[in-house]
């Protein structure tokens, strides 16, 4: 067939970037180049001799579409890696899963970091203004927490909750994520255990400000608006739209804030005082801190059936209530909801919700791997949305990791016109995944189905078993 290549091509990084639509002539998304430099600066430089199987380029495949895909099982990866050798011309290898896992391990977690957040970064860099929000960069900041194989070395490092036995719960790895509001891209996250000093969201969140710009918009639920957060923020030159924290008061009228002036009905101009300093910080980092901060909170009541919150209140550094009407900044707090639907896109589009691996090292580039595949196929849905005139936001991420992971194999072997001509069908079918035009939409969180009627496991499986033996 015409779109096979010439026998015997080994896997290069160039396959990789095709196989999910990038990689053109005119694509400087993500390179080949980028791959092997970065390669170069982590020293990822095994299976480094002539006909050796698992390279690097073909380890990442297989790692990247074993993460886009619902199917997490090492087995399912060996398999497409024997596909796309055999399509490559190479011979058949072993679908033994102990060499592959062996050299997944072998890249390093700051690898997959880098290439996520480059990829992410030039998303959201190259997003036309049209996609912004009144021109600006918005970064929304939201987090989750994941389940994880039951192991010594994973409670360790990740303990479940307290309030449960040892045997019965899993460990928990805490995520706190930067999205683009523009994209949907990935920017940057960072881990940390469910509960414990320094595993808050906002401990966790305050390791991200330095992804901001100036300039840059951050958008974000109320436990992320802190005095320390926000004058985080002004730091960096940038604005902050949160929810108002429950226990400030938007009049003004508590001890650590005053009321400036009225900006106008249901907008007031406060100044808040400095916090005591927390055990957490040091002299330097509170002396550093502003004394005041001026913020704008303003409120709305929303009238509409079946939500939760009646009236929401917001904080924010734009103060000019000129240049940034009450209504608009509360139209854009209320897009606050896209990072909750990216999570929901990883955790349960791409089954990201219980990670498998055994320690805790393979843990963080499980998740790596995740999110440089999100950002794999938020490339693509960006590339189609200018192919189309669309919206990014308006295009369905679950469709478009499904016909990735239909079509990858083709997009990798096919070359020339046929390739271009494989990329256009790809673009039109990812434009036409439109997502309708639901506003405030009720999602009940109710469950229909009802669970097996099975008893509860209530001590570690291995002790179970052994009595369950014992007592047969």
């Amino acid at each position: 067939m015409p779109f096979y290549p010439p026998p015997a091509t080994s896997p290069t990084f160039g396959h990789l970037l095709r196989s999910f639509a990038l990689g053109g002539p005119d694509d400087d998304l993500l390179t080949a180049q980028d791959l092997q430099q970065a390669c170069r600066r982590h020293r990822v430089d095994f299976a480094d001799q002539p006909g050796a199987l698992w390279t690097p380029a073909l380890t990442l495949w297989a790692f990247l579409c074993q993460c886009a895909s619902a199917a997490k099982t090492c087995s399912t990866a060996v398999a497409r890696a024997l596909a796309w050798r055999l399509g490559l011309g190479q011979p058949p290898c072993s679908v033994n899963t102990g060499a592959y896992c062996k050299a997944r391990a072998k890249l390093p977690e700051p690898f997959l970091r880098e290439l996520c957040t480059t990829l992410g970064g030039r998303l959201e860099d190259q997003s036309p203004e049209d996609w912004r929000w009144r021109g600006r960069r918005v970064q929304v900041i939201d987090g989750t927490v994941c389940s994880a194989a039951d192991t010594d070395e994973n409670q360790a490092a990740y303990p479940q909750r307290e309030n449960l036995p040892g045997g019965v719960g899993f460990p928990l790895l805490r995520i706190v994520a930067l999205f683009s509001l523009a994209t949907g891209a990935c920017l940057d996250a960072v881990f940390g255990p469910y509960a414990g000093r320094g595993a808050g969201e906002t401990s966790l969140a305050r390791l991200l400000l330095a992804r901001l710009a100036a300039g840059d918009l951050l958008l974000g639920d109320r436990v992320f608006a802190t005095y320390w957060l926000i004058a985080g923020v002004l730091q960096r030159q940038a604005d902050a739209v949160f929810r108002l924290h429950a226990h400030r008061k938007r009049d003004g009228s508590s001890r650590s804030s005053r009321l400036e002036r009225s900006l106008g009905r249901d907008d007031n101009l406060v100044t808040w005082a400095r916090p005591r300093r927390p055990d957490w910080m040091d002299e330097p980092s509170y002396d550093a801190m502003p004394e005041r901060l001026r913020v704008r909170i303003l409120w709305r009541r929303l009238q509409v059936p079946g939500f939760r919150t009646r009236e929401v209140e917001i904080v924010t550094t734009l103060l000019d209530a000129e240049a940034y009407p009450a209504a608009e900044v509360v139209a854009l707090y209320r897009r606050r909801w896209a990072a909750a639907l990216d999570l929901r896109a990883l955790k349960q589009g791409m089954k990201m919700e219980h990670l498998w691996c055994k320690t805790p090292a393979m843990l963080r580039k499980e998740v790596w791997g995740h999110l440089l595949a999100y950002n794999l196929v938020r490339a693509a849905q960006a590339r189609a949305a200018r192919a189309c005139g669309a919206l990014p936001r308006r295009l369905s991420f679950a469709q478009a990791r499904e016909l990735l992971e239909q079509m990858g194999v083709l997009l990798a072997f096919a070359g020339g016109a046929f390739r271009a001509g494989v990329v256009r069908a790809l673009e039109q079918a990812l434009g036409s995944c439109r997502l309708a035009d639901r506003p405030d939409r009720v999602e009940p969180r109710v469950v229909k189905r009802r669970p097996k009627p099975y008893p509860r496991m209530q001590e570690p499986r291995a002790v179970f078993k052994a009595r369950v033996a014992k007592a047969g």
